[in-house]
């Protein structure tokens, strides 16, 4: 038997490999819905069109996808180099001040992190869910301004990307909360290089209300100028995402069609009226307001193009099925990761032993 650690993947040198995630949170991962609610998250959301505390569909398969890369892998299987990946959890880049933690963070037993971790273990992957304590936040001195928030992010982005000098990211934002700003700063950064994708979400839909001056960490105010290309993407749904970053050979086809699958069971419920399960994003009730119907319409549009693809990429259909619905908050705490680059590689007992824990207690190294 040997002991050793299992690779996640991340690195410059893997290849094939996946990318460490670093996303925002409100707009990103969960819709805030500010329009009467009274959860401590609105104040930093714009986006109504689906509840409050609804959590985007699809975008933690996205996510999973991102950290699998373009080889069809799982914790179960090995890559071209023969060896085991674990995918990289998500780390979480927020404006939020640390020193509201409990009112503001996230923690290990939240919706969010349960709901990675389920997505995970649906998938596969059981060792997934959100990378607690490498999450990074802000400070109540970092000011509230959105274009201030963006500046706390490309701090947080510079400040990781220097701990961890061979690693390569993805940035996962939206439009509404300066994350543009920070996207631009990262792209501006020493760590440019290592920055493989950023996706905006557009949740932001008054022109009036866009940002358009940015402030960077090291250089002052600066004009946001951030054209879509070949390393940015804007979009309004998941399944546009997966597609581009398909595209852009950063996920693999069944990583795609995974994203497809959870979109689809929130369309069978949420759009359809087709409510006889529990959905893992929360909300198992139709859609009945206008922007919720209008957001289901160009999911629609964006999922034919997603299949059309993954026709083709995969037209025998032997990508591996997710394993039911995990049920929202129910799943259990995940222990810590560190933020090194020596942490880019995840501790492992002996193969067998490995096999006999997952099997036996699948949230042990979750």
């Amino acid at each position: 038997m040997e002991f050793g650690c299992y690779p996640i993947g991340v690195l410059v040198t893997d290849a094939g490999g996946g990318l460490q995630v670093l996303s925002d949170v409100d707009d990103t991962i969960v819709c805030p819905n500010p329009q009467g609610s009274t959860d401590p998250h609105s104040i930093a959301g714009v986006d109504t069109r689906l509840e409050a505390k609804e959590i985007y569909p699809g975008v933690a398969e996205l996510m999973l996808g991102l950290a699998l890369g373009p080889e069809e892998t799982t914790s179960t299987t090995i890559n071209s180099n023969n060896s085991y990946i674990i995918p990289a959890r998500p780390m979480l880049l927020s404006a939020r001040p640390r020193e509201a933690f409990l009112l503001l963070s996230i923690a290990q037993d939240s919706a969010i992190n349960v709901y990675m971790e389920e997505v995970g273990q649906r998938n596969s992957n059981p060792t997934w869910g959100t990378n607690i304590d490498g999450s990074m936040y802000g400070t109540l001195l970092d000011g509230t301004s959105y274009n201030e928030f963006g500046e706390t992010k490309a701090k947080s982005y510079t400040q990781v990307a220097t701990a961890r000098p061979n690693t390569r990211f993805a940035f996962l934002g939206d439009n509404g909360q300066g994350d543009v700003c920070a996207a631009q700063s990262m792209l501006q950064s020493a760590a440019k290089d290592r920055m493989m994708a950023v996706l905006i979400h557009l949740t932001q839909t008054n022109p009036e209300e866009s940002i358009t001056t940015c402030e960077d960490p090291e250089t002052g105010d600066f004009t946001l100028d951030l054209p879509e290309s070949d390393v940015v993407h804007y979009h309004s749904t998941h399944a546009d995402a997966a597609l581009w970053v398909y595209n852009q050979k950063l996920i693999s086809c069944c990583s795609a069609q995974n994203v497809h699958g959870a979109i689809e069971e929130w369309i069978a419920c949420r759009c359809d009226g087709m409510c006889n399960y529990e959905l893992p994003t929360g909300v198992s009730v139709p859609a009945t307001r206008n922007e919720t119907l209008a957001y289901c319409d160009t999911l629609k549009a964006d999922q034919a193009l997603l299949q059309t693809t993954i026709d083709t990429c995969e037209p025998e259909g032997g990508c591996p099925q997710p394993e039911g619905l995990p049920a929202f908050g129910n799943g259990t705490s995940s222990s810590s990761s560190s933020s090194s680059d020596a942490a880019t590689n995840a501790c492992h007992a002996p193969s067998v032993l490995l096999g006999l824990l997952l099997l036996l207690a699948p949230n042990a190294f979750s």
